[in-house]
């Protein structure tokens, strides 16, 4: 039986990557015009009903009409698997920043929180003292650096000794940010503090099948230093496990969105 497959980015030419971005260009603007209750309870009730394997309902909709009844707070280790961003399931390719409505197994696409790359430069930086070319990732960035190979952050490649340590230095700010004024929702953020916050989004969580909580791609510096400080973190449900949702038709697809944030919402506060 097929399944899920991880698509390295690193795999994926940056002109599909923004071929897949244009494509949802049109739901953002019909849902901008036209977006109302009605047609998002169509929207999600067909999906959850599907059975093609593919994922459905563009994020776009449940934005336009739902907004900040999306939003929760959470503590970051409720979500203890991250999901990839790029997956692929019979030929065809998924960004999972552009689907409200999931399906197929998600162990296969996800990892470990706690093993997530700039996860693990948190807890490193932070363990350092904010010393960060005394940490492992500093290393690596530099040797990646020397290879021409170099890292990229934020949608830009590190491609100097003076890219690398702004962007630790960047990193160790966002650390000082947070202990002081704790996880700001992004516009918020943006407003206050420099490009590295101009960079980031605010974190998106999916529900699984299970109930259980994933984050999806985006956010990470916030998310892992918040996950280093151990701090809550403002988030955004962005999709929801269709099998979740079909359980849960019998009291209309939205008001079952609204349900599950609101558990969510209730277990952050726990």
């Amino acid at each position: 039986m097929e399944r899920l497959r991880h698509v390295p980015a690193g795999t994926v030419a940056l002109a599909e990557f923004d071929r897949m971005r244009r494509r949802m260009w049109p739901h953002y603007a019909c849902a901008a015009a036209f977006g109302t209750e009605r047609l998002l309870a169509r929207i999600l009730g067909r999906a959850a009903l599907s059975q093609a394997p593919a994922f459905a309902a563009p994020l776009a909709y449940p934005r336009a009409v739902m907004g900040p009844r999306l939003g929760v707070v959470i503590r970051p280790d409720a979500t203890q698997r991250t999901l990839r961003s790029l997956v692929e399931f019979g030929g065809r390719r998924f960004r999972l920043d552009a689907w409200f409505v999931g399906f197929g197994d998600w162990r296969d696409v996800s990892l470990p929180s706690a093993e997530d790359a700039v996860v693990k430069a948190a807890l490193a930086l932070k363990a350092a003292d904010f010393r960060f070319h005394d940490t492992p990732a500093y290393a690596v960035f530099r040797r990646r650096l020397e290879q021409g190979a170099p890292v990229v952050r934020n949608g830009r490649p590190l491609d100097s000794v003076v890219r690398i340590d702004s962007y630790f230095a960047d990193f160790a700010a966002l650390f000082q940010s947070v202990a002081q004024n704790g996880v700001l929702p992004h516009k918020a953020a943006r407003r206050r503090f420099g490009r590295f916050a101009r960079a980031q989004v605010d974190v998106g969580v999916a529900i699984d099948a299970d109930g259980a909580l994933l984050r999806l791609p985006g956010a990470q510096h916030r998310f892992a230093v918040a996950w280093a400080l151990g701090c809550d973190i403002p988030a955004e449900v962005r999709m929801i496990h269709r099998d979740r949702l079909r359980a849960m038709l019998d009291q209309g697809p939205v008001r079952a969105v609204e349900a599950e944030v609101r558990r969510i919402a209730g277990a952050g506060r726990a």
